[in-house]
């Protein structure tokens, strides 16, 4: 990518003049929130409905990591994730990151060719626990550690693959506990599978970001019941309160209803959507697409025509 179409990118990054530079979350990377979620409380659950603490997620993301490590994994690879379940995916997404590779998930129409398309060096199509965590330690020392800037994730659709960065990720995590109030007394739950960047967000990251539990008991926070997930694209003056607008060119969530989400610009003129702000993603992997939709400091997208 050459450098004028990185500074295009970068100005619809921005939202006003808050670059993304001027970091809004506390973390310096994905992999952190495991490390930070046991600083307090690491005895309190994370996955009740599987008995797992904090401590329990935290030494098993770790000893994935050293799985994936002893399989050949490098830093700053790609790394396929196929439609696994929970909480499989979960535990191989976090140890990815811990390793300070990038994941790669797919719509279901292309999952199998997500590998080919991302040049992604291993491929995990069916699960390898509980076999893959014997005799591995539950300490994981990385020799890498990802910058927000960073890749950390593409999501691929048919027509398009989709590149967010560590930073991308976090922020739009922190503007959804933001914007519906959660907290770490928050008992969330969803039955997302791992081939959208929902389920990176709502399911993967925000219960370990707001520092609640995830049960499908007396769940607060249930993404698909108590809140509907909508694919974008649509039209803001229709959605209502309890409505998300999912949006993976802006991470994952775009508004809550007609708000959008928290450091996110949106204007919308007959047919054409245009955004701006710290959630819009590194990119398309086709660069002739980022020319094509991202114009004076705003990405476009005509929903009409798209």
């Amino acid at each position: 990518m050459d450098q004028s179409l990185k500074d295009k990118i970068y100005k619809a990054q921005c939202f006003g003049d808050v670059e993304p530079i001027e970091y809004m979350v506390p973390y310096p990377n994905i992999a952190s929130l495991i490390d930070g979620m046991i600083v307090k409380h690491s005895d309190k659950m994370l996955y009740t409905d599987e008995g797992w603490t904090r401590m329990d997620f935290h030494n098993k993301v770790k000893r994935t990591a050293n799985w994936l490590s002893g399989q050949g994994v490098n830093p700053k690879e790609r790394v396929s994730l196929g439609p696994l379940s929970f909480p499989d995916a979960e535990l191989l997404a976090f140890a990815v990151w811990t390793l300070g590779a990038s994941l790669v998930i797919a719509d279901e129409s292309t999952s199998e060719e997500a590998a080919k398309i991302t040049n992604a060096s291993f491929s995990i199509l069916e699960s390898p626990f509980p076999d893959c965590l014997s005799g591995q330690p539950d300490a994981f020392e990385p020799t890498y550690i990802p910058l927000l800037s960073d890749e950390a994730l593409i999501f691929c659709l048919p027509d398009k693959s989709v590149r967010l960065s560590h930073y991308n990720i976090l922020v739009n995590t922190y503007a959804v506990e933001k914007a519906l109030s959660l907290d770490d007394k928050t008992v969330h739950f969803s039955e997302l599978k791992p081939n959208s960047t929902a389920w990176v967000v709502l399911q993967l990251l925000l219960p370990l970001y707001t520092g609640g539990s995830f049960s499908s008991n007396a769940s607060t926070c249930h993404f698909g019941k108590d809140i509907q997930l909508l694919e974008g694209p649509q039209f803001f003056h229709k959605l209502k309160p309890r409505e998300i607008c999912i949006v993976p060119e802006n991470t994952a969530v775009l508004s809550i209803g007609k708000k959008a989400v928290h450091m996110t610009g949106i204007k919308e003129e007959s047919n054409k959507l245009q955004i701006e702000g710290h959630s819009v993603m590194m990119g398309y992997l086709d660069n002739n697409m980022n020319d094509k939709y991202f114009h004076n400091g705003w990405f476009y997208q005509d929903w009409k025509n798209d």
